[in-house]
């Protein structure tokens, strides 16, 4: 069994109730669903905001206390729904290749066509003055 996240307030009430009555931790775990040392747990919180047992129990003995670390971005719903189109097959990562990303800078290169594709499938030289010289040697000028 997988582990699960948070019990409700329900059946937190419901388990402390059981309890109450005189059930012990494992009629609770058959009836509620609980595991015996959640249940533990659940009655030590309880305990230590004020629950006496067979007395009352109020909200503010089960109540879930806010989660500490960065909150989500997204709602619940928006994660939902996000997930569920994953799934489907209809949300992808963009395909972007270096050629796709090259393009527009080939088309602001100044010359002519043919000037740039030249331009880019000559080598890459490190220092300005090299790469004059090969592209002056190349066209058959010294």
């Amino acid at each position: 069994m997988g582990k699960r996240t948070e019990y409700t307030i329900a059946e937190r009430v419901q388990a402390l109730a059981m309890h109450a009555t005189g059930k012990k931790p494992v009629e609770i775990e058959a009836i509620v669903g609980m595991h015996r040392e959640s249940f533990k747990t659940v009655l030590k919180r309880a305990k230590q905001r004020g629950y006496v047992v067979g007395g009352k129990i109020e909200e503010r003995h089960v109540e879930s206390l806010p989660r500490s670390g960065r909150p989500t971005k997204a709602s619940t719903a928006v994660v939902a729904a996000t997930t569920k189109a994953k799934a489907k097959g209809r949300v992808t990562k963009p395909k972007i290749t270096r050629k796709k990303s090259a393009q527009p800078l080939k088309r602001s290169a100044e010359g002519t066509k043919e000037e740039v594709d030249e331009s880019m499938q000559t080598k890459d030289v490190d220092m300005g003055m090299q790469t004059e010289h090969v592209r002056t040697s190349e066209s058959g000028e010294s």
